[in-house]
């Protein structure tokens, strides 16, 4: 499989209600507070990340500046409304301190619009807010100005305090099904193959979809992983050992990607172990592995050095516990546990998993 760019997308300033991809519900709601002038004071936009959040949320301001006249809109697309502030970490996955919160939007909501009828602060990320940074916005956001129109975003809403919580409008956006995602890089011309593989990995977002069509290094660190776990099952165990520690070695910081691809591998061995139907296998350009590894027990083989090999041993018990191993691996991985004997036990489970029915 040869991944492949996706075309340009335009920034979230450039989005639109009608480029949203799915959540209609979302969409309808905001649509018709805007018709009927029936806008809350502050919105919160929550989901995993990559789900729309932040598009969404543009969308909605943009929807509103257009209202105001073309200028606005056109000032708005740029990234140069005097009206819009957008309140973000300098730093990625950084926290917002309560001294950037006053700032950006406490101290500043209280100046009237420049030129729009209203006022738009978009906090990225909000639930990185410090407790003293929610605090500090919590007067704001519960009496903002007539023209104050505060918008969060947030992958984890549970971290806002309940105070916060309880003065927004709160726009939760659900994962997207694997086939609209899939549907929706067909249009942006992404091949047959990549599409699907790239719609079911990102888990319903669709932003990850999108960063997976266009990150290149996938392609070769999904080929080595395959190839690897392709042989594992018939391998010694010292050879199987090394051969994963050092897939793992040459791709560290993106161990969680590695776990999500075998967390696919062992879904296309299940489709197969369980009915044996090869249109749902996902890996079609790895199906004659996929085969071999999943036929009946009873095929296990012995190697000419006497070596009993996993091949075929991929029972569907075999196959839910290891699928239990890997989530196990990925917080272990997170944590303070041997990295080594961590990564030992899940490729010893990957080779042999019938080990794994004994614990």
């Amino acid at each position: 499989m040869t991944m492949q760019a996706a075309p340009t997308m335009r920034g979230p300033e450039g989005a639109s209600f009608s480029t949203i991809w799915g959540h209609e519900e979302a969409v309808a709601h905001l649509q018709t507070a805007i018709s009927d002038g029936q806008l809350s004071h502050a919105y919160l936009f929550e989901g995993i990340p990559g789900v729309g959040k932040r598009t969404l949320a543009y969308a909605f301001a943009r929807s509103l500046f257009q209202r105001d006249g073309a200028e606005d809109e056109h000032l708005f697309l740029t990234g140069n409304h005097p009206d819009f502030v957008c309140v973000r970490s300098e730093k990625e996955g950084g926290s917002l301190s309560k001294d950037l919160v006053r700032e950006k939007v406490v101290l500043d909501i209280d100046k009237r619009p420049y030129r729009a009828s209203r006022k738009i602060y978009l906090i990225e990320g909000a639930d990185r807010m410090t407790p003293e940074a929610q605090n500090t916005l919590l007067k704001t956001i519960e009496e903002p100005p007539a023209y104050g129109l505060i918008l969060l975003t947030s992958d984890k809403a549970s971290a806002l305090l309940p105070t916060i919580l309880s003065r927004v409008v709160k726009i939760t956006l659900a994962p997207l099904p694997a086939s609209l995602i899939e549907e929706k890089l067909l249009t942006r011309g992404v091949s047959p193959e990549t599409a699907r593989l790239a719609s079911v990995y990102a888990g319903g977002s669709p932003g990850r979809a999108l960063s997976l069509c266009e990150d290149e290094d996938f392609t070769s660190m999904r080929k080595a992983l395959y190839d690897c776990l392709s042989r594992l099952p018939s391998m010694p165990v010292s050879d199987a050992l090394s051969a994963g520690t050092a897939l793992f070695d040459t791709y560290k910081g993106r161990e969680d990607a590695l776990l999500d691809l075998i967390g696919l591998w062992i879904r296309d061995l299940s489709v197969l172990q369980a009915s044996g139907d090869s249109t749902r296998v996902l890996s079609t350009d790895y199906l004659p592995a996929l085969r071999t590894l999943s036929t009946s027990p009873g095929a296990t083989r012995t190697r000419t050095d006497g070596i009993s090999t996993g091949a075929g041993a991929y029972t569907l018990t075999a196959l839910t516990r290891l699928s239990t191993l890997v989530t196990d691996t990925r917080k272990r991985l997170n944590s303070n546990v041997s990295r080594d004997l961590t990564l030992d036990f899940l490729l010893l489970g990957l080779r042999d998993p019938r080990r794994l029915e004994l614990l």
